[in-house]
């Protein structure tokens, strides 16, 4: 009996989140033509579209998620990080496409492993891209997620890529958050950051727009080619200086506080400020980072993320 009434409270609760999910989207029809989007688009996107109890338990459950996501790359930190499957994928990959790769490099100031990545942190080299329909998604996040506005605004973006005949609104599939392509864009990074080849930003199936769009992000977010990410360092003990990245220092007060590099060498001279961080906690190992770890953070805000990719593309050139 109980489980019979817990199964009907979680469908009712299901249809009555749809039956105000639908006025909502009667709702933001009115005010997405009022953005300048098209009768034609609105009826192809929203027409029929149903509230998803999926997405709404991937937003919820995204740390687990995020976990996951990165756990091919912290086998590395946790266990070898040399020649495994996943690394030698990459060069591979890195040799399969070193002329497309060399070009977008050198016109976009961004080493080749960076890029590469980035690519596969996102999407396993383009194999692996989620298929939730991205309208749907962005639709029922800015319904009933705790970021309503900031959705809101990718959904109307989402809709101006159909609008302007970037994606067909049949075929417009990304993860649960509605990043998009083999590079995981949102709509709005989409807009700033793809690359227009012939009229077209395809992200999705074309690798010179795939390439271009990452190394666009990272060289319009300040990236520098002549400094390192960061590398792990030793922290003499006793330490008293503050972890963190809202704390910087120079690698000449950190040399003097008695700070070295794994194996006991000096820190380099580098004018610009760094950071240290801990993104596995007070057991795992710690990183002196540079600004360009900064910029892999403003593609995700996760340090783990970020660590990731930088450590990944350490292991693609070793």
């Amino acid at each position: 009996m109980k489980q019979f009434i817990f199964v009907f409270l979680l469908l009712f609760n299901i249809c009555a989140r749809g039956d105000f999910f639908q006025e909502w989207i009667d709702d933001f029809k009115s005010y997405a033509l009022e953005q300048g989007i098209s009768p034609k688009t609105l009826n192809a996107s929203l027409n029929n579209i149903a509230f998803s109890p999926q997405v709404v338990d991937a937003y919820h459950n995204q740390k687990e998620n995020h976990q996951s996501a990165f756990s091919f790359v912290f086998d590395y930190i946790k266990k070898l990080f040399v020649l495994t499957e996943r690394i030698e994928e990459g060069r591979l990959k890195m040799r399969e496409h070193h002329d497309l790769l060399e070009e977008v490099s050198q016109k976009y100031h961004v080493p080749i492993q960076y890029i590469v990545a980035l690519w596969a942190v996102e999407s396993r080299y383009g194999a692996e891209t989620e298929k939730y329909p991205v309208i749907q998604t962005l639709a029922t996040l800015a319904f009933a997620s705790n970021r309503k506005e900031m959705f809101k605004k990718e959904l109307i973006l989402a809709l101006k890529m159909i609008d302007q005949g970037y994606v067909n609104a049949n075929s417009f599939y990304g993860s649960w958050a509605g990043a998009m392509g083999q590079c995981q864009f949102m709509p709005s990074s989409f807009f700033e950051f793809a690359v227009e080849i012939n009229g077209k930003k395809d992200i999705w199936d074309s690798l010179p727009h795939v390439f271009g769009s990452i190394a666009n992000y990272l060289k319009k977010s300040g990236w520098n080619e002549d400094e390192p990410w960061g590398h792990q360092i030793l922290l003499p003990f006793g330490f008293k200086g503050e972890i963190g990245l809202k704390k910087k220092y120079t690698n000449d007060q950190l040399q003097n506080m008695g700070v070295r590099k794994i194996g006991g060498g000096d820190l380099e001279f580098l004018k610009t400020q760094t950071s240290i961080i801990m993104p596995l906690g007070p057991s795992g190992p710690t990183y002196l980072i540079y600004p360009n770890f900064r910029i892999i953070l403003r593609w995700n805000k996760s340090q783990k993320f970020a660590l990731s990719v930088c450590i990944l593309a350490d292991g693609l050139i070793r």
